[in-house]
């Protein structure tokens, strides 16, 4: 799904996390279309069997399809107290063909492990480290955004920085509007309660933050 936003550039694209060796080959494939500024994984790659086909943990390179994938993990972003590593951020190098060499960055949000809770204390400082690492004009598909379903979290994220992105240019938000649009793009997003609830205190959170 591709996004319009208020600099008229479609930057979103949501995709769901590969769950098995073809369906990475097809994920890497996208990314090689769509070539984004970074791939936003709103999950842990540690931990969750969905990731484990976006790079493999335990060797250097892995190979789906006709794309071998290498990775270089970057210095810790941000801990908890308690010494966990909230945000990872990786340099993927994607191979293939006898010349073609492209390396792009992801940043995986560790603490987002079930679709319906929203990690809401971690939220916004991930938002900040995600937009360090991206332009301040967003171009046509700067930010690929995974999670398992491609539609649950990813909507939640899409959602909140469109409407950050309104507060801190016009100072109000559309959260409606906003919601509508996503879904008459792309089916499923924010469908439960639970996540327009969510998202709905979050940004209220956020705004009172920005006054």
């Amino acid at each position: 799904m591709v996004l319009p936003k208020l600099y008229d550039a479609k930057q979103y694209v949501l995709a769901q996390a590969p769950f098995d060796k073809t369906t990475a080959s097809d994920f890497y494939r996208l990314v090689t279309q769509c070539k984004p500024e970074l791939i936003i994984l709103l999950m842990d790659l540690d931990s969750s069997n969905e990731a484990q086909y976006i790079i493999s943990l335990e060797s250097e390179v892995t190979k789906y399809g006709i794309f071998s994938i290498k990775y270089k993990k970057n210095e810790k972003i941000i801990q908890s107290k308690e010494n966990v590593e909230k945000y990872s951020h990786y340099t993927i190098t994607i191979t293939w063909g006898e010349k073609n060499e492209e390396k792009y960055d992801l940043i995986t949000f560790n603490t987002w492990v079930e679709d319906k809770v929203i990690p809401t204390q971690d939220f916004v400082k991930f938002h900040k480290s995600v937009h360090k690492l991206l332009s301040d004009k967003p171009r046509e598909c700067s930010q690929l955004v995974v999670c398992p379903t491609g539609v649950h979290r990813a909507g939640i994220w899409t959602v909140f920085d469109m409407e950050a992105e309104r507060l801190k240019t016009k100072n109000r938000i559309r959260f409606s509007d906003t919601i509508r649009n996503v879904r008459n793009q792309r089916c499923n997003v924010i469908e439960h309660f639970e996540l327009f609830d969510g998202l709905l205190n979050l940004l209220v959170a956020y705004a009172k933050m920005q006054m």
